[in-house]
């Protein structure tokens, strides 16, 4: 009897989700946006123009911070990135939404909570694909040239 495998897995799949990677994430992800958003303040203070397109500026720095949670948090677990990815994206609106829940509670109106999520969640979750297809540490390996 002939066997044919179509696919061949090289390592067995872990089941279980990494706190570590997702951990790992969320840090990455709130510290490149507080550094994207140190930058835009040190912008609006020192240059002469209007600020009336912050809030587009806003959203594509939270999005891309996410983004990069995820790519780190796929590549910390090395497998099931869109679920870690999804996850940063989770714990970092739960953070933000539990930061303007305490300064104001009429902010935590649930559609426009779930509008704002569904964007980071997506971002989170092709960061953390990204970060899974990520080559691992790269080593160039040189052939030997032999003078023939």
């Amino acid at each position: 009897m002939i066997k044919i495998a179509f696919l061949r897995r090289r390592r067995p799949v872990r089941q279980s989700l990494s706190p570590k990677a997702v951990l790992s994430g969320t840090v990455w992800a709130l510290s490149v946006i507080v550094a994207a958003f140190t930058l835009t303040v040190f912008w609006v203070m020192f240059s002469n123009r209007e600020v009336f397109y912050l809030s587009g500026l806003t959203s594509l720095i939270t999005l891309g911070g996410v983004t990069v949670g995820g790519i780190v948090s796929g590549r910390v677990a090395g497998e099931q990135g869109w679920l870690h990815g999804m996850l940063v994206g989770l714990v970092y609106v739960l953070l933000l939404t539990g930061l303007t829940g305490f300064v104001n509670s009429r902010a935590l109106d649930l559609l426009a909570v779930f509008f704002k999520m569904l964007p980071l969640l997506i971002a989170g979750s092709v960061g953390g694909i990204w970060g899974v297809k990520l080559p691992a540490h790269r080593r160039v390996y040189r052939r030997a040239r032999f003078p023939y």
